[in-house]
């Protein structure tokens, strides 16, 4: 296919609407909307991908510009103030001088004061990448 892609996922992640919604919209959707992705997986475990004509149907049907659906994904940095709990998948960020718990892979590689890149979903905080040189053993 030669026009642009969009993963469903992403696109729900992006809008803060559920599975149950987009399924609903799926749908409804005109023909070309959207395809399945070329998987090897049995195709009910295969993502979805909207194409422009099914983007801008979207747009209409929610009322929203499609910048929203298709833009680059936004990171906040912040800095870790803890990382030690029992629990290893969370650590405690400062964001604008407030402590926020977010949710990692493993709190036991990183360390105090380390700088990560966090973004939110459905208002929960989640690390994403943490710089090589912060982590307590460098890969």
């Amino acid at each position: 296919m030669n026009s642009k892609t969009v993963k469903e996922s992403e696109i729900r992640e992006r809008l803060g609407i559920g599975k149950s919604e987009i399924k609903a919209l799926r749908e409804k959707a005109p023909e070309g909307a959207w395809i399945r992705e070329e998987s090897n997986k049995p195709e009910r475990l295969r993502g979805y991908l909207w194409s422009d004509i099914g983007v801008n149907w979207l747009e209409s049907q929610l009322n929203i510009k499609s910048d929203s659906i298709v833009k680059e994904k936004n990171f906040i940095e912040a800095t870790v103030l803890r990382s030690g709990f029992l629990n290893r998948r969370l650590v405690e960020i400062s964001l604008g001088g407030m402590a926020v718990k977010a949710i990692c892979k493993d709190n036991a590689k990183i360390k105090p004061r380390a700088i990560v890149k966090v973004k939110f979903t459905n208002g929960q905080a989640y690390v994403t990448e943490v710089t090589k040189k912060h982590l307590k053993y460098p890969v």
